[in-house]
């Protein structure tokens, strides 16, 4: 009986470190594709994923292997962190559908995408006024505890839509995957889609405190990422190549067969160098296009394809060019000038601009000129 005990106390301690050191690594790569890449929407989302799993895994370990459970008798940090955690599945799903919308260059907007965010704020929010009885009329019908149990079952509900769709267009698309590339996601996405398939089922043995359910599940989930960190063949970077793979064959059905690529690149070469078209504040997609005598669509998508650019980011990279070379050549001009002789419409929309193509804002690359002037 004693080694039994003993045995268990082992289990659970390289449980409750495993869920630690799970959390940590999951934590500091999010953190590390984050900030290593702040540019790209896609990697933004893939490193918060990250971030969001390594607090449902510490939150975890707190409670189930710490002994430090959350007293929803009263407000405390400890309280309020493991509402905040497990209430962060409600974003697990809207994480992975905006990852692979980035991924794959579907049109993606800021406010747009917040609200697929708004169930988690309005269900935190709710929770938060019912632990300190600001919900009187629900202490009649239901209590704390079991509110607690609907809404974690509402997250997995939540969970499961998102991958689900987000699986069938995966399968939908791997046509347009490479033979190898194929290989390595298709048979990832099953692993993915049996885990949340078991994930389905977790709330129901969870409702009748079945913990040692909540547990595999668990430790297969931080399997996964903690293979996706270390192991090469499923890296990050892995399904970001997948995702340009599918926003080329899916560009690969336009009307780009009946242009002229070569010719096309010459006259937006000369367009932007020698006419500075981009000087125009009010430039559109559609009047370069007529400029280009090609239709908006495929300026579009040569700049996407080819260029691997927007047409604002394009745009905005040789207006950036311009101001630097305006910077540069001494003139007594103030920002704001130096801005709409360039093409920018904003001083906002230059600094934003201006620092994404160069790292320092206007004001510091003029003040670094300036020094190395004076050496």
């Amino acid at each position: 009986m004693n080694l039994k005990m003993n045995e268990l106390e082992y289990v659970n301690h390289f449980l409750g470190l495993f869920f630690f050191s799970g959390s940590l690594a999951c934590f500091c790569y999010g953190l590390k594709l984050i900030f290593s890449n702040p540019q790209r929407n896609g990697i933004f989302f893939c490193g918060s994923i990250f971030i969001v799993s390594a607090f449902l895994f510490f939150e975890h370990y707190l409670s189930s292997y710490m002994n430090i459970p959350a007293d929803f008798t009263n407000w405390n940090f400890i309280t309020v962190f493991s509402l905040f955690s497990k209430n962060l599945k409600y974003v697990i799903g809207p994480l992975n559908f905006l990852f692979y919308k980035n991924i794959t260059s579907k049109k993606s907007n800021f406010i747009s995408d917040s609200f697929h965010f708004i169930p988690f704020a309005v269900i935190f929010i709710f929770i938060l006024f019912s632990l300190n009885d600001g919900f009187v009329f629900l202490n009649d019908i239901i209590d704390f505890n079991m509110l607690l149990k609907l809404t974690e079952i509402a997250s997995f509900v939540h969970m499961a839509i998102y991958f689900i769709c987000i699986s069938v267009e995966v399968f939908r698309c791997r046509k347009y995957y490479s033979s190898s590339l194929n290989r390595i996601l298709v048979n990832f996405s099953k692993i993915l889609i049996l885990i949340f398939a078991v994930i389905c089922f977790l709330p129901v043995f969870w409702f009748y405190g079945a913990k040692f359910v909540e547990d595999a599940v668990l430790f297969l989930i931080v399997s996964v990422l903690l293979i996706m960190i270390y192991v090469p063949a499923f890296d990050v970077y892995i399904f970001i190549a997948a995702g340009k793979e599918i926003a080329k064959a899916q560009y690969s059905k336009s009307h780009l067969s009946t242009v002229n690529l070569e010719d096309l690149g010459r006259k937006l070469e000369s367009i932007m160098q020698d006419e500075k078209i981009f000087c125009d504040e009010d430039l559109t997609l559609k009047r370069l296009s007529e400029n280009l005598d090609v239709t908006s669509h495929q300026l579009s998508e040569f700049l996407n394809v080819k260029i691997g650019k927007s047409f604002k980011t394009f745009v905005n990279a040789y207006r950036v060019k311009e101001a630097v070379s305006l910077i540069e050549s001494g003139e007594k001009r103030n920002i704001l000038n130096i801005a709409f002789s360039s093409g920018f419409n904003s001083k906002t929309a230059f600094y934003k601009a201006f620092t994404e193509e160069t790292g320092v804002s206007p004001a510091e690359y003029r003040k670094r000129i300036i020094e190395n002037k004076l050496k």
